[in-house]
């Protein structure tokens, strides 16, 4: 697979063809920033990716606090309501 212009040599246990779908995810989001920030070293553009990735990845965990939260309270009520 190819990320960001450099062949990498990767085994999965799942399924390949997702893989190398999150590699061109990961290479057109190097290239946005890249493109984006005027940064031409890789490992720069590479940490910045890192950062990007981590606040999305935070932001979702939140999200989904959020959305468990809801749950449990509508299951709640719903164990509430049936007594």
């Amino acid at each position: 697979m190819s990320i960001y212009g450099q062949t990498f040599t990767v085994s999965t246990e799942g399924n390949p063809r997702d893989l190398e779908a999150l590699a061109r995810e990961i290479s057109e989001l190097l290239s946005t920033l890249a493109s984006k920030t005027g940064i031409g070293d890789t490992a720069r553009v590479a940490l910045l990716a890192c950062l990007h990735l981590a606040d999305e990845n935070r932001r979702m965990k939140g999200r989904l606090g959020g959305i468990s939260q809801a749950l449990a309270s509508i299951e709640l009520d719903a164990e509430r309501d049936s007594q």
